[in-house]
């Protein structure tokens, strides 16, 4: 059996064009730490998605986080137009180990604008600084 590709054709039910795929990276400020216990953004971590009709998101969201305590846990989430919509259930890491956590969610694009936000148990949170473990998000928006 042959691989099948999805191609901008196929998108546009066969008529051919028609189909805009656009991709942002949101990177936050790296070795960001919090001790909040409510969920907070997270600094440089926004986008505006583009308002298109019919068109939809496909947002990954990667952190990588160091806890200062292993007996406390984090939380990531994402907040569309400042209602927050995602969010992970608890993580925990080891003392000073960096853990991870992931969010991946599609949606309409409809110009809203998308924000990265965190919050810990109790302890200190800090985002990994290392440039091959930065935490992004990675947004597919296609019409």
């Amino acid at each position: 059996m042959g691989s099948k590709w999805l191609t901008a054709t196929a998108l546009s039910g066969g008529s051919g064009g028609g189909v805009t795929l656009t991709r942002q990276v949101i990177t936050p400020t790296a070795s960001q730490t919090t001790t909040s216990t409510s969920m907070d953004d997270l600094s440089n971590g926004s986008a505006t998605l583009a308002d298109r009709e019919d068109g939809m998101a496909l947002c990954i969201f990667f952190a990588n986080i160091e806890m200062s305590d292993n007996s406390n846990q984090y939380q990531i989430g994402l907040e569309i137009d400042g209602t927050d919509q995602f969010i992970t259930s608890n993580h925990s890491s080891a003392n000073n180990v960096t853990g991870n956590a992931i969010i991946s969610q599609i949606f309409d694009t409809d110009g809203q604008t998308l924000q990265l936000r965190w919050k810990v148990a109790g302890g200190t949170a800090t985002l990994a600084g290392q440039t091959t473990t930065m935490s992004k998000c990675v947004i597919l928006e296609i019409s």
